[in-house]
């Protein structure tokens, strides 16, 4: 996960507090916030918000250092298709990262 954070610049996200489609969010939160990751990525900014309207759709706004913008509706999304879209652009990154290194 330390991987993907070293891509990103920005992690917003909005969690209805008891909200059961919260959850998805609150998981994939807990993989990319990890003091490994911290400390690869010290520049990332990370901001949840708990709210108590349990109607509001939890989302997830990721932004990555070249600018692309990702906004989710996270409600009917599994934990591992979150990290699959986050990570897709990740790699994409690396990869360009790892041509410039060569």
């Amino acid at each position: 996960m330390a991987s993907i954070v070293r891509h990103l610049t920005q992690v917003n996200a909005t969690i209805p507090a008891l909200n059961r489609a919260g959850k998805s969010c609150r998981v994939f939160l807990s993989r990319v916030m990890t003091d490994e990751a911290r400390l690869e990525n010290p520049k990332c900014k990370f901001n949840v918000k708990i709210v108590d309207d349990v109607q509001q759709t939890p989302t997830l706004r990721v932004v990555f250092r070249d600018g692309k913008d990702i906004q989710l509706a996270t409600d009917k999304m599994k934990p591992s298709d979150i990290l699959e879209v986050v990570g897709k652009h990740a790699r994409k990154l690396q990869e360009k990262a790892d041509a410039m290194n060569d």
